[in-house]
């Protein structure tokens, strides 16, 4: 009954994009939740229908400004680095998501002028056969 009412509640208001802050809170604390969730169940302390998501964060999803966000990262990517910064700010996207640059044609992280470069980055030959 209580669930019902509250269903009725939010189905009554006036939803509005949520500030890209709030947002970003928002996936960063779902994307933990659901990690958790999924590693309990790999080690068979849970359901492993426990980590699909309810239906109020899918809807909560469904309000964050998705598309001006990728914009906005599509625009930091390709913004290009002064020369004293790029080992570290680079480097702090290497560490970050464990990228190998030994598996890299160009390993110094000095001669990518944006993270757009260092993505596309080519690999040397043999490194990671089809």
């Amino acid at each position: 009954m209580a669930q019902s009412s509250l269903k009725q509640y939010l189905r009554s208001l006036r939803w509005t994009p949520l500030p890209v802050g709030v947002g970003l809170a928002l996936i960063a604390f779902q994307q933990y939740r659901h990690t958790r969730k999924r590693e309990a169940a790999r080690l068979g302390q849970a359901d492993p229908c426990d980590c699909l998501a309810d239906e109020w964060e899918v809807q909560a999803y469904k309000l964050l400004p998705l598309r001006q966000f990728s914009k906005a990262w599509g625009w930091v990517n390709g913004l290009e680095l002064p020369e004293w910064s790029r080992k570290s700010v680079l480097g702090l996207y290497v560490r970050t998501f464990g990228c190998d640059m030994a598996e890299a044609e160009v390993e110094d992280l000095g001669k990518y002028k944006c993270l757009s470069e260092l993505f596309r980055r080519s690999l040397k030959d043999g490194v990671r056969p089809h």
